[in-house]
């Protein structure tokens, strides 16, 4: 008991100095807020590392290959008559720009 009296008194006698100094110490119980930390709200669970990071930004970015098979269609309507390697590098310049790109959502 005497030994907490004495760690309380220490503790006060830092308090004050540091109080002197300019620190504030309006926050002294910060540990003993509730915080409601949980993905209940979003009604979806998700544990792991890899399963959290596929979770975000799936259905907003896709693969090179997906986007060059919805592309090329496009381009073919859009450009007729070119060779496969210019639609590719049309395709391919659309890509480096494109926000479904990976690279390009940071």
């Amino acid at each position: 008991m005497q030994k907490q009296k004495k760690e309380q008194e220490k503790l006060e006698l830092e308090k004050q100095k540091n109080v002197q100094k300019g620190m504030v110490y309006e926050h002294d119980n910060v540990m003993d807020i509730v915080i409601h930390n949980t993905l209940e709200d979003d009604h979806e669970i998700v544990t792991g590392l890899d399963n959290i990071l596929s979770s975000f930004s799936a259905e907003e970015s896709i693969s090179f290959n997906t986007f060059y098979q919805q592309q090329l269609p496009i381009m073919k309507d859009k450009y007729p008559g070119l060779r496969l390697t210019q639609y590719q590098e049309k395709i391919h310049i659309l890509w480096k720009k494109s926000p479904l790109n990976k690279s390009n959502q940071n």
